[in-house]
């Protein structure tokens, strides 16, 4: 039978059945029926087909928006960055020193960071328990190289030791089982009779 015959046999146009069909086999493929553990009662629940195809649909709009971005907006970003100056400021808004660019201001940022004094638990006068007695002896980076070299100093010791010790009980297990050995050498058992 032909779609034409159907469609006219049911009433409808075939533009109306074609679309009755579709919707059918779409509704069959990403839709499915489910119960309710508890009361029983059915509903309809994406399928596993429909739920994979979603999240394929958005990775591939967030792969394209990426992409656009990285096309349209980093090169001008890269060029705003690279043409904006910061301006220092004291703590009223009055300018001091030279504009910096967005480079120039991280890596001074990054160098006062590192040489900023501590203490020796690696805080700032400002984070220091008692500020009056802060003394500041070493500075950032040398309290985290400290920091690093006390950690890989402790963990070799453990190892040594751990090792040392294992060397130690194994010679101790010997000595004993030799000493013990020698001692059941040297002992005679004897048994006498009272006449």
């Amino acid at each position: 039978m032909k779609i034409e015959e159907l469609a006219e046999q049911l009433g409808m146009t075939e533009e109306a059945l074609g679309d009755r069909i579709v919707n059918q086999i779409v509704s069959e493929v990403l839709r499915k029926k489910e119960s309710d553990p508890e009361d029983g009662y059915e509903y309809e629940a994406d399928s596993e087909f429909a739920k994979s195809l979603r999240q394929r649909v958005r990775d591939e709009i967030t792969a394209h928006i990426d992409r656009v971005a990285q096309e349209s907006m980093a090169p001008k970003v890269e060029d705003y960055l690279k043409d904006f100056a910061i301006r220092q400021t004291n703590r009223y808004g009055e300018q001091k020193g030279e504009p910096l660019t967005v480079t120039e201001f991280i890596a001074a940022e990054c160098e006062r960071w590192v040489n900023e004094p501590v203490d020796f638990d690696g805080k700032t006068k400002d984070q220091a328990y008692d500020q009056y007695r802060f003394t500041g002896k070493t500075t950032r980076l040398g309290f985290m190289i400290h920091k690093y070299l006390h950690y890989m100093i402790e963990g070799a010791m453990k190892d040594a030791i751990d090792n040392a010790n294992s060397k130690l009980v194994q010679a101790l297990e010997e000595t004993a089982k030799m000493q013990l050995a020698r001692i059941a050498k040297t002992l005679s058992v004897s048994v006498k009779t009272k006449d």
